[in-house]
């Protein structure tokens, strides 16, 4: 009333209606975020917790731990050999299937020739071991020749070996076994006794016989030939010739394998 009297007085009946409306704006608005907030205060005590299940992080795989080379010691090059490269060099003529006779160079471990057809040459081992008796180490290369045509032969594999004496490389034995299409493709390579052997994989005839292989009798057996080397005092020659049935276990193999047991350390572990 003394607003109403005063502003009747002084006749500002106006500006007292608006401060009336100002204050009842201002009442209203926190009544409202008054409100507001208890609505939001009710909505939070009503929600439940969500629980999150985070899931444990993975357990580290088991590692495997990779089987021991042993073959390794016997790929130290020796004294007698150090000044040898048999990555880069020539094995002399080779005679493609043509009948084509081209020099076998190696560069850095490869030869390649694409003729009537393309073959592929790579070294992939060098081992080193005695195998005539002389107490000092004869060095095995093994290298993979793979001929491609309408198809691939899958594969053969060429061993030279090499003896070292009065500073000069002596070949005192090559091979090349059968392709893993045709058949006598080489399973494995065994030095024991200063003796090499050679299992190849089939009935693989003699030098010179046409008869041919047989992979196969039956689903659980197969064929394996092994041919037994040894020192002649000029080369190694083969001795003996063995053929016999062993299980078939579906083995998968990833290579020739490399057997080699040699009673004396290396020269480096001497």
């Amino acid at each position: 009333m003394k607003c109403s009297t005063n502003s009747f007085k002084n006749g500002k009946w106006a500006d007292c209606a608006e401060v009336k409306a100002l204050v009842f704006a201002l009442a209203s608005c926190f009544l409202f975020i008054g409100f507001l907030a208890a609505v939001q205060r009710s909505r939070a005590m009503d929600v439940k917790p969500v629980k999150i299940h985070v899931s444990p992080p993975p357990l580290p795989s088991r590692i495997t731990e990779r089987a021991p080379d042993m073959n390794e010691r016997f790929r130290v090059v020796p004294s007698n050999f150090k000044g040898s490269d048999f990555w880069t060099r020539s094995y002399g003529n080779y005679k493609l299937s043509d009948g084509t006779k081209r020099e076998l160079v190696l560069v850095d471990g490869k030869f390649r020739d694409f003729g009537n057809s393309s073959n592929w040459f790579d070294l992939s081992d060098v081992f080193y071991t005695d195998l005539t008796g002389d107490g000092t180490p004869e060095a095995i290369v093994m290298i993979t020749h793979l001929e491609c045509g309408r198809t691939c032969d899958g594969g053969k594999t060429l061993i030279y070996i090499y003896s070292h004496r009065y500073g000069v490389l002596h070949e005192i034995l090559k091979y090349e076994s059968g392709s893993g299409l045709e058949g006598c493709s080489l399973k494995s390579l065994i030095v024991k006794n200063e003796r090499l052997s050679l299992d190849l994989f089939g009935r693989c005839p003699k030098a010179g016989d046409p008869q041919e292989f047989i992979t196969h009798e039956s689903d659980k057996t197969y064929n394996l030939t092994r041919l037994d080397f040894a020192f002649d005092g000029l080369l190694l020659t083969q001795k003996n010739r063995t053929v016999r049935m062993v299980p078939n276990r579906n083995e998968v193999s990833y290579g020739v394998e490399v057997r080699i047991s040699d009673v004396r350390p290396p020269e480096h572990e001497l």
